[in-house]
């Protein structure tokens, strides 16, 4: 969805928190909002995310917003959110850079490496564990209940194996990082 694709009050809303918008420009990586735009709005630049509806995607988006002090000097420093007709929205300062190249050899790899250690050595203030959340889901008893035609090119049976220890694998009070990617 494009920024002119709002409905006017939600774009009201916004603009209450930013200023007026001057420009708007779409972010067309990921998939895990309804909108994602650059925006300019007097003297900042920021990127507003939005979801519409409640759900998973709704409360990952709050959680970036909440928790995003817990990396700072990382990650952009989140400066607004703002609920309107079942709309959440976010904005976080503008940071300019490029997709990360993961493959190996890659002169990115050893920056990748240091940002993931530097997230690993924060805590989770306030954060409830991920092996806590992750324990009581059944996702990996259902993972070993899986036919190997689900996954014709996985080893369901190794990977089973593998899932019930991912559990105790994430547990402590520390940062991680749950979806890394070259964006």
């Amino acid at each position: 969805m494009k920024w002119n694709d709002l409905p006017t009050q939600v774009r009201d809303a916004v603009e209450a928190q930013t200023g007026p918008v001057t420009s708007a420009d779409s972010v067309d990586v990921g998939d895990g909002c309804d909108l994602a735009a650059v925006v300019d709005a007097g003297e900042q630049r920021l990127v507003v995310k939005g979801v519409h509806g409640g759900g998973r995607r709704a409360r990952w988006l709050r959680n970036e917003h909440t928790f995003g002090h817990l990396a700072a000097g990382i990650t952009p420093s989140p400066r607004f959110a703002c609920q309107v007709d079942d709309w959440l929205l976010v904005g976080f300062e503008h940071a300019t850079g490029q997709p990360a190249d993961l493959i190996p050899g890659s002169p990115d790899l050893p920056r990748v490496r240091d940002v993931v250690n530097d997230i690993s050595r924060r805590t989770g203030e306030g954060l409830r564990s991920l092996s806590d959340r992750w324990r009581n889901t059944g996702w990996w008893e259902d993972l070993k209940t899986l036919s190997a035609r689900v996954f014709p090119d996985w080893d369901v049976a190794t990977a089973a194996v593998h899932a019930g220890a991912v559990v105790d694998a994430v547990a402590g009070n520390r940062l991680i990082h749950t979806d890394l990617h070259a964006h």
